[in-house]
């Protein structure tokens, strides 16, 4: 479902937390509100800045070759997105509900972004000595894969009920 936002302090955290650029001005808003994704997708946001702090503070207290953190950090992060959020919501897809299966699109167009934000930061946070060049997420190409695959579900349960219909018409 939906992400429900009760106040103006919520709001404020949810979209500092995660990698959501609105689309109105925070004073323009009426509570209760609702954002278009889930509840997981910033909830995933706490963890993976969690992460990403908690791997830069042990690192540069314990570890001088930054381009294997740099390489470890991209591989973790790929790893998690891939296999354990995106999988899972694909996996989800099976649902017979439309509006379970558009809000698992929402969800994986917002990852995505995620992503390419993770990229853009976790270049801006490696080490001036680490080898320049950008950083590719795998999991950004799984993302926009895996809303392909959703879109394409959509399309099965709208063409599904179509199908129903015209069969109901034709029966006599």
């Amino acid at each position: 479902m939906p992400m429900p936002i009760n106040n103006l302090d919520e709001y404020d955290k949810v979209v500092n937390v995660s990698w959501y650029t609105p689309d109105k001005d925070r004073e323009s808003l009426t509570f209760p509100c609702v954002l278009p994704f889930s509840q997981m997708y910033p909830l995933c946001c706490i963890d993976i800045r969690n992460f990403l702090n908690q791997i830069y503070l042990f690192s540069d207290d314990h570890f001088q070759n930054s381009s294997v953190i740099d390489e470890t950090l991209k591989n973790s992060l790929d790893e998690l997105l891939c296999e354990k959020v995106c999988q899972s919501l694909i996996e989800r897809l099976s649902s017979q509900y439309p509006g379970q299966i558009v809000q698992i699109l929402t969800n994986l167009e917002h990852f995505e972004t995620a992503c390419k934000e993770l990229q853009i930061l976790l270049a801006e946070a490696r080490s001036p000595t680490s080898a320049a060049g950008p950083i590719v997420l795998a999991a950004t190409q799984r993302f926009e894969d895996g809303k392909k695959t959703a879109e394409k579900r959509i399309f099965e349960l709208v063409n599904s009920k179509i199908d129903d219909l015209i069969e109901t018409a034709e029966y006599e």
